[in-house]
């Protein structure tokens, strides 16, 4: 839109016009031709510089950006002059430190969100180094953030392992080592209880890996993952776990006569601190019971009573088509509403029509070439096991395989209502005690029982969402329990506790957040009344960079590579200089006398 000049502009104007056109006019009236339309020209140059020298005109001058830069420890410092250099900055950076003041010249900033709100939009924020909690940062904020990530170095890029696990039950600790540059053999070594326990090489350096230890004691634990190469310690990073008791199930055993099987099973499971009953017939009107690391009760027939007291129900086939009518339906009731669980060992015969959810059970007659021992297979078995089969069971959607054997099914589970229904066809494991394999027996059976063992009630459940706490840092955390609940704690390392606020969620009552701030590593527990406690680990601040970097640099690449390489232009309107105007005016002027006395 044009805007016309008011005021004293106007005025100025309709003089600078009218001494355009009286020099205009007098230099083309002029006897002396010669220089006419110099004259008119330099005319015209005296009265534009005159005007430009009261409205001087600008012009665009491009504006580099405003930029904060915040180094993080770990910073590399070629990095930073690079940035500096690519910036045109000589502003001094801020160093990041989450803990107490350190003594330095350098500026310490103790909170990201307070340094992007001393530099507002549209400062670009520029941050160095390898790991930063940005989960404080708003969304406006963040979206100014340019990442400089730091290059990948040696170590262990990521790792995974779970926190908790039971006595007795193997500890799988699968994650990738990275060695840029080297292509030197590598050894990734897990260390517990003061020896080395299990190995992996890496011909190349890097590579994935996965490490198996079987805990040999309860309680907190921190084992030791280490990478080696030629006789030199490259990495090594903690491996925090709680190693939990084993969990005693009540276990029925259902037999219709003495067997060895159930024999062996029960002096077993006793000796590994189960609770075990045996029901088992003798004759016609005579049943034999008893029990062991328990209280004896009336155990004569199933009862909904009875059953209530137990976690898995155990017998074979035959005695579960000889049950009377009401047992059968006390078991049908008790697995599906009362989360029981029921282990049934197949014969070659069909399933009895009165077991719910048979159909997903269907037995299949092994070929003549396989009625002789087979070896068996599941995740983690300690060592080979053979064994006979009667049958074996035909894979359907709704059940989980839980062994094989020639690569058919001979166990699986189903889920059934609150409870799971769990069928295996293999005839006889007391041999294996036989054999000295107690340690595949034990595996065996675990498997077994674990997969159909009723649920454990759970009133609270917490979680550590930040996946490597460490000191100074935020660590968000997550509660699940039903309201009301009473106050939450964090107990430290040294023993004092510190409250824990926690905030209910708006759309789900029964999760609550909080956050803490861990002073030190080690060993945290959260506490609430009446309720167990829950263990987590804080990391050293060196600890498991690796994994961060990595995220680090994956956000790097989306956030602020893009907009560091292709960087918004920005420009401000400067105006000519005076001293160029004015002498544009001398000069035509001057040309103008010189010339008249010429």
């Amino acid at each position: 839109m044009l805007l016309l000049p008011t005021g004293f502009a106007l005025f100025f104007l309709l003089v600078c016009g009218l001494l355009v056109l009286g020099l205009s006019v007098l230099a083309w009236r002029r006897p002396n031709r010669r220089w006419r339309a110099a004259r008119v020209v330099a005319g015209w140059l005296a009265v534009a510089a005159l005007w430009a020298m009261v409205y001087p005109p600008t012009y665009e001058v491009p504006e580099q950006p405003a930029a904060a830069i915040l180094l993080m420890p770990g910073y590399q410092p070629d990095s930073v002059r690079a940035l500096q250099r690519r910036l045109g900055s000589s502003q001094r950076p801020a160093l990041f430190s989450p803990a107490r003041p350190i003594s330095t010249d350098t500026p310490i900033v103790h909170s990201l969100q307070a340094w992007a709100e001393q530099h507002p939009a549209p400062a670009a924020l520029h941050v160095v180094g390898p790991v930063a909690a940005m989960a404080e940062l708003p969304s406006a904020m963040a979206a100014r953030l340019h990442l400089h990530a730091p290059g990948q170095a040696t170590g262990f890029v990521a790792a995974q392992w779970p926190r908790r696990v039971e006595l007795g039950q193997p500890l799988r600790i699968t994650g990738r080592f990275s060695s840029p540059g080297s292509r030197q053999e590598t050894w990734v070594v897990l260390h517990a209880a003061g020896a080395p326990q299990d190995s992996l090489k890496l011909p190349t350096g890097s590579g994935s890996f996965q490490l198996r230890y079987v805990p040999k004691a309860t309680g907190l634990a921190v084992y030791d993952l280490q990478a080696r190469a030629g006789g030199q310690v490259l990495a090594t990073e903690p491996v925090p776990v709680e190693v939990r008791d084993t969990r005693a199930l009540h276990v029925l055993l259902l037999s219709a006569a003495p067997s060895f099987e159930f024999r062996f099973l029960k002096n077993q499971l006793a000796a590994r601190q189960h609770r075990v009953a045996i029901l088992s017939g003798v004759s016609q009107q005579l049943v034999q019971t008893e029990f062991l690391n328990q209280p004896p009760h009336p155990l004569t027939a199933l009862s909904s009573a009875v059953l209530r007291r137990y976690d898995v129900v155990v017998l074979d086939a035959g005695t579960l088509r000889s049950l009377p009518t009401a047992e059968v339906r006390a078991l049908q009731q008790a697995v599906p509403g009362q989360g029981l669980g029921l282990v049934v060992l197949a014969d070659e015969k069909p399933l009895p029509a009165s077991l719910a959810k048979q159909g997903d059970f269907g037995l299949a007659a092994l070929p003549a070439n396989r009625t002789a021992k087979q070896p068996l297979r599941w995740p983690d078995m300690p060592q080979p096991l053979l064994a006979p089969l009667l049958a074996s069971l035909r894979p359907t959607p709704n059940a989980t395989a839980l062994l094989t054997a020639a690569q058919l099914p001979v166990a699986a589970s189903r889920r059934w209502g609150a409870g799971q229904l769990v069928v295996t066809t293999v005839a006889e494991t007391f041999p294996w005690l036989l054999q000295n394999a107690a340690a595949g027996y034990d595996s065996y059976w675990a498997r077994l029982l674990t997969a159909a063992a009723r649920p454990l009630a759970a009133p609270t459940r917490w979680q550590v969402l930040t996946p490597f706490p460490q000191p100074h840092y935020s660590v968000d955390l997550r509660l699940s329990a039903t309201p009301p609940i009473g106050p939450a704690a964090v107990l430290g390392p040294g023993g004092s506790p510190t409250p824990l606020a926690l905030q209910q969620n708006v759309n789900l009552a029964e999760w609550y957040t909080a956050q803490f701030w861990p002073r030190q590593s080690g060993w945290h527990a959260l506490q609430l009344p009446g309720q167990p406690q829950y263990s987590f680990y804080v990391y050293p601040s060196q600890a498991w960079r690796g994994p961060q970097q990595a995220a680090w640099q994956q956000r790097a690449v989306v956030t602020g590579q893009t907009r560091i390489l292709q960087p918004t232009k920005a420009s401000h309107q400067q105006p000519w200089p005076l001293a160029y105007l004015f002498g544009v005016f001398v000069l035509s002027a001057g040309f103008l006398w010189l010339e008249e006395k010429l």
